[in-house]
């Protein structure tokens, strides 16, 4: 199997609450992922969810403590993301989505 189709028919995912870290490049290019679910996890390194064209709106929960550069690079249909203000958030980490909300 070619690396760029590893996970080309992964619609949805749900992140099991043992998971406390999504590493980096770990979903890269899901191009299908349209729903994830986060619930423990403390961390979303670089390009984790990278390339995931598909993926819809997200809340970020209160476990996520830290969402790294380009996590969701090239999400270009993730256009609204609730993240809240006590997460770290590095500069580029939604660099392409157009309304994220810090509550």
């Amino acid at each position: 199997m070619e690396e760029e189709h590893k996970c080309s028919s992964l619609v949805k995912i749900s992140i099991p609450p043992l998971i406390t870290s999504i590493e980096p490049n770990c979903f890269d290019s899901c191009t299908s992922l349209i729903e994830i679910t986060i619930s423990h996890v403390q961390k979303i390194s670089a390009f984790a969810f990278s390339g995931c064209i598909n993926l819809g709106n997200i809340k970020i929960p209160y476990s996520v403590k830290k969402i790294s550069s380009e996590a969701f690079q090239g999400c270009i249909n993730l256009y609204e993301v609730h993240v809240p203000s006590e997460t770290e958030v590095d500069r580029s980490s939604f660099c392409s989505i157009t309304k994220v909300i810090r509550k």
